[in-house]
């Protein structure tokens, strides 16, 4: 049986170790290649000047491609231009090799590549890993330029065959920019052998470690550092406790 051969591009750093949505995309990719359900090859754009080697991990190859300029801020349409005809060159050559070219996170980096993939007749597949990936926040731009990139934005995205999101946030953004494809709402997997209950053995030698009463309340927060997760009501629900003198701690990771 021939096994589809899948093209995933990213842009920057692709450390699964560490870096959360390459992890996502790591274990679930390393899955699909042991099972030989599909073979899944990783090209990453790094623009930071450093010469990586390609490398095969998991299973998985890696092939990196640095580039000079990153297609963002004030280099967006050189980062543009370059990216692109790198790309297209490139994915000419090995075109024949892939069926599917999917983009790992929403940047233009990697959705300046699906578009060029399908040129060759590619199904094309862009993932969404947070809120803000979509519909970007103006920052300090003048408004009609903040208006025109994102308009050109929205129609690289709509001209993607598929995306993949992880919550109903993200699907909204999707439905904002009016996407009329299909749309794959996945739910995250829980890594147990990493996250598990602690035992309390566990928990006071993290206390010894940071230097945390035995009696002190610890109030934990793991996610996005925003609004939209109620982080400032959980702010003012903390100084209300410490004004009532009471010994807690809020420790936030985000």
């Amino acid at each position: 049986m021939n096994r589809k051969r899948i093209l995933a591009v990213i842009a920057g750093r692709y450390y699964p170790e560490y870096n959360g949505q390459a992890k996502i995309f790591h274990e679930s990719a390393s899955r699909i290649n042991r099972s030989k359900q599909a073979q899944i090859e990783v090209i990453r754009f790094r623009y930071d000047g450093k010469k990586i080697k390609n490398y095969i991990q998991d299973g998985i190859s890696v092939k990196t491609i640095n580039l000079p300029i990153q297609p963002k801020g004030i280099g967006l349409l050189l980062g543009l231009v370059i990216t692109g005809i790198y790309f297209y060159f490139h994915f000419r050559k090995i075109h024949k090799e892939f069926e599917i070219v999917h983009g790992i996170t929403v940047t233009w980096t990697t959705i300046i590549c699906l578009n060029i993939a399908k040129l060759f007749s590619k199904k094309t597949i862009l993932e969404s890993s947070a809120l803000g990936d979509v519909i970007s926040p103006i920052g300090n731009i003048p408004k009609f330029i903040y208006d025109l990139k994102e308009y050109f934005k929205y129609f690289l995205i709509k001209r993607i065959d598929k995306v993949k999101v992880y919550s109903k946030a993200q699907l909204s953004e999707i439905e904002k920019i009016d996407y009329k494809n299909k749309v794959y709402k996945i739910q995250p997997s829980i890594d147990t052998d990493n996250h598990r209950p602690v035992s309390i053995y566990e928990k006071n030698k993290l206390r010894k470690k940071y230097n945390i009463n035995e009696d002190t309340k610890v109030i934990s927060f793991v996610g996005n550092v925003c609004f939209r997760k109620g982080f400032d009501l959980l702010l003012e629900a903390f100084f209300i406790l410490r004004k009532k003198n009471l010994d807690t701690l809020l420790f936030a990771a985000g």
